[in-house]
């Protein structure tokens, strides 16, 4: 099991570092030299005990020689080895296992002549020459750079060092002495084995458990429990619906990170850098006055209860529904975690997430107002607390909203009834009608209209005069606006249709809305029918839509009508009304 710590660059005094022959060569740019500088020196604590921290540094003792094999970190550590150098401090000592010559300008290389291109100093110093010199002479030079480049006040170098040495720490990853070394180099920097956030902290978690004065076979167990515990939430948080539950946003390399976040350790959760989660964990083991075994019990017991209690919403239809419709609103997990602190029972939990979902229809407004073209996230919203608030409602427990589809396949807002803008559009729309004409069987419409589309197209596609064109291209929109008033009767006395309003608009995957395009409501409808039959999710609303399930008394399946549309507006208002009551 590997030791995990954080370490001052100080702490490295007289540690012997090893590069093997394993390792590429130094290869940090003058850029990455200078950014590690400015770091340094912008950093500035406000605390006494803050540092800056420098990214993990994976090492293994050398049985024999004692010597620190450095297995990644290598240019963070060669680096930091150069400022010191230049400052000079000899704080400690890095060799290279077969490059002898470059070990030997490392060690020297603040008693050289630094200055210049590498070309013309090398040519002074032929014997020199090799490409490790080069980067280290360009690094050095960029050192020394830095700290010339401010005329008028030059930077503290004594300041500097003291920040260095005291105020700058390295995560300390020390591994046992049986790791392949060149196996777990390979590992880590082909991304395999990366040392995320969890990581780190169950590393912290393993290796605190050894501080106790538990036998040994004890110890050994509670390790493995905690690593079987570990790895097995990390498992099921793997399972896409639970993960797209409680987040509405994709998982980084660990999933447990999440977890791990809403510790009630993690006062800032805004905060920014790398490792700050783990720093977190860090600095409460060292503030606290536990033993460390009985630190690591408390804190990895409060990371399960928050998993056990997402899993126990998870379970439950209605928070599952509840819960993951604010997530998909925009709530954070965590916001709802606080309110269920302060809930008195589960009843009352309920309450309050319901209280949050009124809130947000109250945001919307009017709904008849609601469009996609003044705003189309608005509908999207109004559309998904519909389809969500009808699922909870029909107390089906097996239809249950799948919000990992939801966020990851993209979701067009489909109109109902549409329709064709230009002219391409409009043949490629007259072809699909035509060809779905013919499979429907019905002979009255393929009477009325197949010979009228055939000779249409016909003559379109034969003639080339630009007059004729826009004449046979006026008969084509007549011909799509005739068919439309067929099977969406537009025309009814009193109606002013508009195609953007929330009554002619449903929740669709784009793959099968734009599969069939600006197509009629029969086409449509056939097509969403097949798709369900297959499979395919279907949202419970847009399904009833196409099955006219909220128009009670339909004379034509074909068409979607004025009253269709005002059933269905009718049911929205009406739903998103009563959800105050619901219970």
């Amino acid at each position: 099991m590997a030791d995990l710590e954080l370490k001052a660059i100080k702490d490295f005094q007289n540690f012997h570092f090893l590069v093997k022959d394993y390792q590429r060569g130094y290869k940090w740019t003058g850029e990455e030299v200078k950014q590690l500088l400015d770091d340094i020196y912008e950093f500035e604590p406000q605390k006494e005990n803050e540092f800056y921290c420098l990214q993990p540094i994976v090492i293994k003792e050398e049985k024999v020689s004692k010597e620190k094999e450095l297995i990644d970190g290598q240019q963070r550590c060669t680096t930091i080895y150069l400022i010191l150098k230049y400052l000079g401090k000899d704080t400690f000592e890095l060799n290279y296992q077969t490059r002898e010559k470059s070990a030997e300008f490392i060690k020297e290389i603040d008693s050289l002549a630094i200055a210049g291109e590498w070309k013309d100093w090398v040519d002074a110093h032929p014997d020199k020459d090799n490409v490790d010199n080069y980067h280290f002479f360009e690094a050095y030079q960029t050192i020394q750079d830095w700290f010339a480049e401010e005329s008028e006040e030059s930077r503290d170098k004594k300041r500097f060092l003291d920040k260095l040495l005291n105020k700058t720490q390295v995560i300390w990853y020390e591994v046992e002495g049986n790791i392949d070394s060149i196996e777990l180099f390979t590992r880590i920097n082909s991304h395999k084995i990366p040392l995320t956030e969890a990581e780190l902290i169950k590393a912290l978690f393993l290796i605190n458990l050894k501080k106790g004065t538990k036998q040994s076979e004890v110890l050994q167990l509670q390790q493995n429990e905690i690593a079987q515990q570990w790895d097995r939430i990390e498992n099921e948080l793997q399972n896409k619906n639970f993960w797209y539950f409680i987040s509405h946003t994709a998982p980084g390399a660990t999933r447990i990170d999440k977890l791990l976040s809403l510790s009630t350790i993690f006062k800032d959760p805004d905060k920014i850098g790398e490792h700050a989660l783990f720093f977190a964990f860090e600095k409460d083991f060292k503030d606290s006055q536990k033993e460390a075994s009985q630190w690591v019990t408390n804190r990895w017991g409060e990371i399960k209860h928050i998993f056990q209690r997402f899993k126990e919403w998870y379970h439950d239809f209605e928070l599952y529904h509840l819960i993951g419709l604010l997530i998909h609103l925009g709530e954070d997990i965590d916001d709802i975690l606080s309110v269920k602190e302060k809930s008195t029972s589960k009843k009352d939990f309920k309450n309050h997430i319901k209280e949050k979902i009124c809130k947000e229809i109250e945001k919307i407004g009017d709904i008849r107002k609601v469009s996609y073209s003044k705003d189309r996230d608005k509908a999207k919203k109004t559309l998904l607390i519909f389809n969500i608030i009808s699922i909870l409602n029909s107390k089906d427990e097996i239809n249950r909203f799948p919000f990992y589809q939801y966020q990851n396949i993209s979701w067009d807002i489909e109109h109902i009834h549409a329709k064709a803008d230009n002219t391409k559009e409009q043949k490629e729309w007259l072809e699909e009608f035509k060809n779905w004409l013919l499979q429907s069987g019905n002979e009255e419409l393929i009477k009325k209209y197949s010979a009228r589309i055939e000779e249409v197209l016909a003559v379109e596609k034969n003639n080339n005069r630009e007059e004729d064109l826009k004449e046979e291209e006026d008969k084509m929109g007549t011909l799509i606006e005739d068919i439309y008033d067929n099977f969406s009767n537009t025309k009814e006395e009193g109606e002013a249709f508009d195609i953007d309003n929330l009554s002619n608009l449903a929740l669709l995957d784009s793959s099968t809305n734009r599969g069939y395009g600006k197509a009629p409501f029969p086409q449509k409808r056939t097509t969403i029918i097949k798709k369900d039959e297959e499979g395919t999710f279907i949202p419970l609303c847009t399904r009833n839509v196409f099955l006219k399930y909220y128009s009670p008394h339909t004379d034509s399946l074909l068409s979607w009508s004025a009253t269709d549309r005002k059933n269905y507006l009718d049911k929205i208002e009406e739903t998103l009304k009563n959800f105050k009551n619901y219970e």
